[in-house]
């Protein structure tokens, strides 16, 4: 009679491999699924990052129309959202009115090139290399009944900037959202 093998057979040897692969993929695929979050998180810091540039734009136009507020020149809060002649004139060929400024962002992309850290400025249908995020500004929103003043009276406006770029295939947007008022004294 034979005496049991202590040693493993085939089949032991074949179910241990298997084993061994699942847990193998596994982790690779753990890894894949952490390498693309992170790169979706880094795009999307970079996403708020260029709507809040955007946010930041409309508000310095704005503060301007208080720091040159002249009813004489015609600079006022409502000519600021409704019109587009370029009266004000604070920086010869920088838009200065909310629908110059809707108007020159929405024709811009901005590139990332993440090898060299270079972004840039572009129209949207250039060949600028990198990664392409496009701005939306929506159109304002009279939200003065909401803010307390008369309804529809253009003293509250809400603004939303939206970035959108393409992430493995997907499209990827965030938005920044910013209520605006007629908060000055004129004295």
């Amino acid at each position: 009679m034979l005496g049991k093998s202590k040693s493993f057979g085939l089949i032991e040897t074949l179910i241990a491999c298997g084993i061994l692969m699942m847990a193998a993929g596994a982790t690779t695929a753990l890894g894949i699924i952490s390498i693309h979050g992170t790169v979706l998180a880094k795009h999307k810091t970079e996403a708020y990052m260029i709507a809040q540039d955007a946010m930041e734009r409309i508000k310095g136009a704005r503060d301007q129309v208080w720091e040159k507020w002249d009813e004489g020149r015609n600079i006022t809060w409502q000519k600021f959202w409704d019109d587009t002649t370029g009266d004000f004139g604070f920086t010869s060929g920088v838009p200065d009115e909310f629908p110059e400024i809707q108007s020159a962002l929405a024709s811009q992309c901005v590139f990332i090139n993440h090898d060299t850290g270079v972004l840039t400025e572009a129209a949207c249908d250039s060949t600028t290399s990198g990664l392409k995020f496009t701005r939306v500004i929506d159109n304002k929103v009279d939200v003065s009944g909401q803010m307390g003043f008369p309804n529809n009276s253009g003293r509250a406006y809400k603004v939303t900037v939206r970035v959108e770029w393409s992430d493995y295939g997907q499209t990827q947007s965030v938005s920044l959202v910013s209520y605006l008022t007629n908060w000055k004294p004129r004295y």
